[in-house]
């Protein structure tokens, strides 16, 4: 998640919250010291730390005064954290706050609620989810773990997600993306991955998927657009492949269809861009062949 996208949500749990507030209960805003201090106040009620925790996100994009108590938002967090009372809506708002900025507090008591999933206060699949998104948690050996282990598609897709920025990775992700037993959440998971790691390979295993008219039509609708977002940046062998397969599907379902006229045209926009610098290169050579020196 890009940071104008992380900014964007809290402002709609902002907006959400303001359209549940009452006429009765307008005042003056709380001071970022008071949100802090409504944060950390264990006897104040859930939703009302909670509005408190989102005002603070909010606040850390730019407000003039948020440096100045960052130290003790950041503690009342890991208190949340520590708090054996917490509720588990506190608590996953706070983790994912405090996982964002690789917090150790929030890495040990998340890969604790992974590896001893009966005590754990959060389930595997949002434990998993939080992790996942820190790229300095070193969560690949946990994931490969769970998702071995785990029959649960929910479970399974999160393993997946984790393991996207691991490059030893990459095989597992080939093969439960077209793993036609697995959940169509959990291939699409491990697909979006492989795109991360590898495009190429990505491209060469989505031309099956999308050629294949057994396949479920969702992996193929999503595919297409994958595809569609990266075709520029593939190899001219897989751009030929992806031309040939979509040149080859007949009528499809609406949604289906919209995404091969999109990747046929994005296709045909990489090949005339190619053919122009091929054209310009030959052109060039031409040049430097016939001029007098």
């Amino acid at each position: 998640m890009t940071p104008s996208e992380y900014r964007k949500q809290i402002e709609s749990e902002m907006a959400s919250e303001a359209r549940t507030e009452s006429v009765t209960d307008v005042g003056a805003t709380p001071s970022l010291v008071d949100d802090v201090a409504i944060l950390a106040d264990t006897d104040a009620p859930e939703d009302v730390r909670l509005a408190a925790l989102t005002r603070l996100r909010l606040a850390s994009f730019g407000h003039d005064e948020f440096p100045r108590v960052r130290p003790e938002y950041f503690e009342a967090l890991r208190d949340v954290v520590r708090d054996e009372a917490s509720s588990e809506a506190l608590l996953v708002a706070a983790l994912g706050v405090l996982i964002s900025e690789s917090d150790s507090v929030a890495q040990d008591f998340l890969k604790t609620s992974l590896t001893s999933p009966d005590t754990a206060k959060i389930d595997t699949a949002t434990a998993l989810r939080l992790l996942g998104s820190d790229d300095h948690a070193n969560t690949g050996t946990i994931a490969r773990k769970i998702f071995d282990e785990s029959d649960d598609p929910a479970i399974r897709s999160e393993a997946i997600r984790a393991l996207a920025t691991d490059p030893t990775a990459k095989a597992l992700l080939s093969s439960v993306f077209m793993d036609k037993s697995e959940a169509t959440v959990t291939r699409n998971a491990a697909g979006n991955g492989l795109r991360l790691l590898d495009p190429n390979a990505f491209g060469t295993e989505a031309a099956k998927v999308i050629a294949d008219t057994a396949e479920d039509d969702d992996l193929r609708t999503e595919s297409l657009a994958a595809l569609s977002n990266i075709s520029g940046a593939l190899e001219n062998r897989v751009q030929m492949e992806l031309r040939s397969v979509t040149a080859q599907i007949g009528a499809a379902p609406g949604a289906m269809q919209k995404g091969v006229d999109r990747l046929t045209a994005r296709l045909s926009e990489d090949g005339k861009g190619g053919a122009e610098i091929l054209e310009s290169v030959a052109g060039q050579s031409e040049l430097i062949l016939t001029k007098s020196f």
